[in-house]
């Protein structure tokens, strides 16, 4: 069951586009580079968009404009209908553009451990 649960999940990302499927490929190398034990990539869906807010919040005002215009949430994902998987693409396409995608792992691998899919310990701070 989990090993279906863990497939599903990692399906939805790959049915996004091609240049989604990118900005999700190239974050999972580096989570596989930095913390591959850490298993970042089994978040839920909603833990992925609270580790991106999370860490939009630690950026100075005048970067998460420039995140905010480049991912332009409403306009890039005014298709999706339920999840956040264009949320968390959508920035992680901000943080290539914007050279942080190294910065956002390095949080990711400081905030989150995962033992198995979806079941993720958060490191407070």
């Amino acid at each position: 069951m989990r090993r279906i649960i863990f497939a599903l999940l990692m399906a939805l990302p790959s049915v996004a586009g091609a240049a989604d499927k990118y900005y999700w490929t190239a974050w999972e190398r580096e989570l596989r580079r930095q913390c591959p034990a850490n298993h970042v990539e089994w978040l839920s869906d909603a833990g992925r968009d609270e580790l991106v807010s999370d860490f939009v919040t630690t950026l100075p005002a005048a970067t998460q404009k420039k995140i905010s215009s480049i991912a332009n949430v409403s306009r890039r994902c005014a298709e999706q209908t339920a999840g956040f998987s264009c949320e968390v693409s959508v920035h992680l396409d901000a943080f290539i553009q914007l050279k942080l995608l190294k910065r956002f792992t390095v949080f990711a691998c400081h905030r989150y451990s995962c033992t198995e899919p979806i079941v993720c310990t958060k490191n407070e701070r």
